[in-house]
């Protein structure tokens, strides 16, 4: 058998590594030393490029992360830090230095820290930012809110308005 030579080499069965790896050379081009996956177009691929590291869905489908368990995680490279955490039926969790930042409830999104806006809504519209407050157990309260109005240069607290010229 000539596995060199041969360009195609056909397996009957399983691939045993006999405890070894499988080693692939830095990707300097669009098809040379990745796993690849799929039919002719090679949908799914995974390489290095000698800079960064790919998983790359290159056909026509889309790429999707799926798992048996509960949750899907993403961690720093030594795996003692959360980037980003999917719940199944749950919550999406963002976190910026191992500090939770942003998470999706069922009522909304809690965000932890500050909330940096770069615009408010359109000024040449009745819209308004919607700032909804909270009870001690948890409960959105329906009449209470904050509201900012461009439109209007409003600040409205529980329907009072506040005042003109506040922005």
């Amino acid at each position: 058998l000539n596995i060199i030579g041969d360009t195609s080499p056909q397996l009957g069965g399983n691939l045993d590594t006999n405890t070894k790896n499988i080693f692939f050379g830095d990707s300097s081009s669009s098809s040379n030393n990745r796993l690849q996956f799929g039919a002719t177009d090679k949908d799914l691929q995974l390489y290095h490029n000698g800079t960064d590291s790919y998983i790359s869905e290159a056909g026509t489908g889309n790429l999707i992360l799926g798992t048996g368990g509960s949750q899907v995680h993403i961690h720093n490279t030594t795996n003692d830090e959360p980037l980003a955490k999917f719940i199944s039926n749950g919550a999406v969790e963002l976190y910026y230095d191992n500090s939770k930042k942003l998470e999706s409830t069922s009522t909304g999104v809690d965000i932890t820290g500050n909330l940096h806006l770069d615009a408010l809504p359109d000024t040449t519209t009745n819209s308004y930012l919607k700032i909804a407050i909270q009870d001690t157990d948890g409960n959105l309260k329906s009449d209470d809110s904050i509201k900012i109005n461009p439109a209007q240069n409003a600040l409205l607290v529980d329907g009072l308005f506040l005042g003109h010229h506040f922005l």
